[in-house]
């Protein structure tokens, strides 16, 4: 393919002018046992589609988004050599600059999607399996997609893998990528997202699954020289500077990183987490920042944190990991929480009002840590209200599992307290798990508060209870 040709025939010769010239011939050929490659030259500014309804009927079951038939037992779109190679239209009203529909698997390779104009529709629609493989950049640096709601939206599976590189692109729900419900997200094999914004997700927004893995990056940076270097961040304006989970599972493995991500709005300068599950069983959440709550994760209500490996570290402006007043849960199996410079974890609590019964309740969350768990400070709150001369109060804690293997010689895990105004709150208890929280207690410490001016000196008694010491 190459748009300069004048008499195109499909050959290297005389290439076809577009990529949708190239997909009708392999309509004519109608073999769908065959594997096609499309080679392109410079940049299609047409709209590219896979699948168009122009050569299928599409069948009265057919549902709305559904991977449609296509004569091929695969397909690759290939950048011819070096230069910019691909598609690079400018908006149209509806559908996305590249849509793909199809049953058969679709791999782009040394391929360029860079819109030449500000759009106003998305990048890229993927309702079948698609994978953006060795040199494939998607770079938004020519246009200004924020007034859309999405800019790559993934219904089937996407892959990115082999240096993949999404960069210089807005929406309003995930800055590069939008995963549906029931859709599936891979980063792999040195893949990046980079310099991405949005109000919700400033990489990538999700509610179905999502897997980061084999060294891949959420934000970037990069040497300059050999005392300097250049930061790539990803932004959000409302929550999750490098990713929205919106239900469904996010799980980053295996030497990857989410860093270079900020929000200082609601919080979550790393991970926002509602509804849903973020999973670390390897790599970092590190160097991130918010200025409000959660610079590494924030956990909403009804969302859960497991931590079976990795590193949370170095995140600047607020907690780390902030889990909001009313059943967010987080499991630290294993893992490192440190160098954060306010407070590792924030657990938290709160009076909620119930409108079934006209009630007030006390609510909080859960922190367990077992095993190998290493983490240097956390924060429990304390919520107490007077409700129609009805005194509630609400005491977070954390929950030991197993032994505190993690802690060895001189570590200790400091608790820090609310300024309490009443003594003995239950704040470390013990699951029956072959340990009791009688022979971990000498991995805890509590740190002083100040209280009306005077210092405040805790103990910590072999039961858990906190009191104030004399």
């Amino acid at each position: 393919v190459d748009s300069t040709e004048s008499d195109p025939d499909g050959t290297s010769d005389h290439p076809f002018k577009s990529i949708n010239d190239a997909r009708d011939r392999i309509f004519v050929f109608d073999q769908p046992e065959n594997d096609y490659t499309i080679i392109v030259k410079g940049l299609d500014s047409n709209q590219v589609k896979f699948y168009d309804d122009t050569y299928y009927i599409i069948p009265d079951d057919y549902e709305s988004g559904a991977p449609l038939p296509f004569p091929a037992s695969s397909l690759m779109l290939k950048g011819n050599g070096t230069g910019d190679n691909g598609i690079g239209g400018k908006s149209y009203v509806s559908g996305a600059l590249l849509n793909i529909s199809t049953e058969v698997p679709v791999t782009l390779t040394n391929f360029k999607i860079a819109p030449t104009d500000d759009f106003y529709c998305s990048l890229a629609n993927i309702s079948g399996t698609v994978t953006f493989s060795s040199g494939t950049v998607i770079d938004g640096s020519n246009s200004d997609c924020n007034t859309n709601d999405k800019c790559i939206e993934v219904y089937g599976s996407l892959t990115l893998e082999d240096n993949a590189i999404i960069h210089n692109t807005k929406a309003k729900n995930g800055g590069a990528i939008y995963v549906a419900s029931d859709a599936n997200l891979l980063l792999t094999d040195d893949s990046k997202i980079y310099k991405t914004e949005a109000e919700y997700g400033g990489a990538i927004y999700s509610s179905g699954t999502v897997n980061l893995k084999g060294n891949s990056q959420l934000g970037y940076t990069s040497s300059t020289s050999s005392t300097s270097s250049t930061v790539e961040y990803c932004k959000a304006s409302v929550t999750g500077g490098g990713v929205y989970i919106d239900g469904g599972t996010f799980t980053i493995s295996e030497n990857s990183f989410i860093h270079y991500c900020q929000c200082d709005d609601n919080g979550g300068g790393g991970v926002w987490i509602n509804n849903g599950e973020l999973i670390i069983d390897g790599g970092e959440i590190s160097k991130n920042s918010s200025t409000n709550k959660g610079s590494a994760v924030f956990i909403k209500e009804n969302s859960i944190l497991t931590m079976n490996g990795g590193r949370i570290s170095n995140n600047t402006g607020s907690y780390a990991v902030y889990l909001d007043q009313s059943n967010a849960t987080m499991y630290m199996n294993s893992g490192y929480i440190s160098n954060t410079d306010v407070t590792d974890i924030y657990v938290g609590t709160g009076i909620s009002y119930d409108s079934t019964d006209y009630s007030w309740n006390p609510v909080k969350s859960y922190l367990y840590i077992r095993n190998d768990s290493y983490v240097e400070n956390v924060y429990l709150e304390y919520s107490k209200d007077d409700h129609n001369n009805y005194f509630q109060e609400v005491q977070a804690q954390i929950t030991i599992t197993s032994p505190l293997d993690g802690f060895v010689e001189d570590d200790k895990l400091t608790i820090v307290p609310a300024n309490y105004n009443y003594t003995g709150p239950l704040i470390a208890v013990s699951e029956d798990a072959g340990t009791t929280l009688q022979e971990q207690i000498e991995y805890f410490a509590v740190e002083s508060t100040v209280s009306e001016g005077n210092t405040v000196n805790y103990t910590l008694s072999s039961e858990g209870i906190l009191t104030v010491r004399d």
